[in-house]
């Protein structure tokens, strides 16, 4: 709250400084009441006016006070003015600059986030970051981002995502973000150590959240998965796969970026699987006819009990609960099979 108002609210503390060192100083020299010291204290500031009143001056010279008084009005004067100049500047601001208006609608933001389950966050709105961003905008998926500089979230280009201007590292942020009802975390801040403590806070926060997170140092990997981590993804692995990929076979990367990168329609491989209790448990991939109904192209099967996949699955396979598919296919058509399959 106070990082919000910051501008304003030292303003204010300094204003109110101002005036409790006013206030004391009538008391002490002039020996005012504290009600009659705070009007004096608004007719000096307001108006500059002498704060003697009738024979008040005679008095304080006969006592030696005079010139202690002179100094205190004079100091008075030109602090009240120095700080009223940077109240009025200040609060200024904070309505013609946007401030009010950004601190209004991240609290609208705050609640859209509340309301928001089982979906992901994405910590660190990096090179990498904005990538998975695009992702996940891309295939509509809910998230919030979190990083500690609003420059890497405006960078993103995406003025309508969710998103949390904090340290991934703290609790607090993390439950903002709503982590108690998140289906999964990707933890790609710029180092390992940030990366570990996400991992070991955000388990902790939700033992059943899936997290994934990004490792500069393969001899980090198994610190992270220790910390809870479900899956560590290497960059420079990854860059060099693609790299070999592209010597040789550069028709199947051209065919992946084409999919993976296309404007006019988001294609996409996806998983979906049987919820428990589901209406097409028992039957076989030909009685459910996910190509007809969803417009998606089944391409593997994963059965629960099973660590390996089935490639270009029998049409006679019969599905359980918990089975896994793979499919090809728009983000329309993903939805539809993933209400078929109950996961809606």
């Amino acid at each position: 709250m106070f990082k919000e108002y910051r501008r304003i609210t030292i303003p204010l503390i300094l204003m109110a400084c101002i005036f409790l060192y006013g206030m004391i100083g009538f008391k002490i020299i002039f020996g005012k009441s504290w009600a009659n010291s705070l009007y004096k204290t608004v007719v000096v500031l307001g108006t500059v006016n002498e704060p003697y009143e009738g024979n008040e001056a005679e008095n304080l010279e006969r006592e030696g006070k005079i010139l202690i008084s002179q100094v205190f009005t004079i100091s008075l004067v030109f602090i009240g003015m120095g700080g009223l100049l940077f109240f009025l500047s200040s609060i200024t601001a904070f309505f013609v600059e946007g401030d009010l208006r950004n601190i209004l609608q991240r609290r609208r933001m705050q609640k859209k986030i509340e309301e928001l389950s089982n979906h992901f966050i994405v910590c660190g709105a990096g090179e990498t970051g904005a990538y998975i961003v695009e992702e996940l905008h891309h295939t509509r998926r809910p998230f919030v981002v979190i990083d500690s500089d609003q420059e890497h979230i405006d960078r993103l280009g995406m003025p309508a995502i969710n998103f949390i201007v904090g340290d991934a590292t703290e609790d607090e942020t993390l439950l903002l973000a709503g982590i108690k009802h998140a289906r999964g975390i990707m933890c790609v801040l710029a180092n390992d150590q940030e990366n570990l403590f996400v991992t070991l806070t955000a388990r902790q926060l939700n033992p059943k959240l899936r997290i994934i997170a990004k490792v500069v140092s393969r001899r980090s990997e198994d610190k992270l998965k220790a910390a809870g981590a479900d899956s560590v993804v290497t960059p420079s692995f990854i860059g060099g796969m693609r790299l070999v990929s592209e010597m040789i076979r550069p028709s199947v990367v051209t065919f992946l970026d084409k999919m993976m990168r296309g404007r006019k329609q988001v294609t996409r491989i996806e998983e979906v699987s049987l919820s428990p209790g589901s209406k097409l448990s028992g039957k076989s991939l030909k009685e459910c006819d996910f190509g007809s109904k969803t417009g998606v192209l089944v391409i593997a099967t994963k059965h629960p009990e099973e660590e390996d996949f089935h490639y270009n699955p029998d049409p006679n396979t019969t599905l359980d609960d918990g089975t896994t598919l793979v499919v090809i296919g728009n983000a329309e058509s993903v939805s539809k099979a993933r209400d078929l399959a109950g996961m809606g």
